[in-house]
């Protein structure tokens, strides 16, 4: 796989969990505001996928995880740190949509955005610069 078919998704996830964090109040959303819950939970499960297929560039078998990662590198904390602050993320959008809670939906929606802008994106290209 190419680099742009994990960062695309990734660019339109953190597009999604901004408009989420901006949108109407859970109360009106109801059950559209928990589906939001599976766009960070995608993201962690697409940059998972993306970093253990096969490294394009070198074509022989590698993944991308033993291609890129260097031992005592920053990459591989990287990806496991945005990961888990995705998969909290999901399971926060989706408690605070079921219990309603406005406030705390929206900051969780938009410090999503920042893990998919600030960690989720910056893997990405780490795995993929050659």
């Amino acid at each position: 796989m190419e680099s742009y078919v994990a960062l695309l998704p990734c660019l339109a996830a953190a597009l999604l969990l901004a408009a989420a964090a901006a949108a109407a109040p859970v109360r009106r959303a109801g059950r559209l505001a928990a589906a939001a819950a599976l766009v960070p939970a995608a993201v962690a499960a697409l940059l998972v996928v993306w970093v253990l297929s096969e490294d394009t560039y070198r074509r022989n078998g590698i993944s991308r995880w033993d291609a890129y990662r260097s031992p005592g590198g920053a990459l591989g904390p990287l990806l496991v740190v945005s990961v888990v602050l995705l998969g909290l993320c999901a399971a926060a959008l989706a408690v605070c949509a079921f219990v309603r809670r406005d406030r705390l939906y929206r900051l969780t929606a938009l410090l999503g955005t920042l893990v998919v802008c600030f960690l989720a994106v910056p893997a990405v290209i780490g795995f993929s610069v050659n």
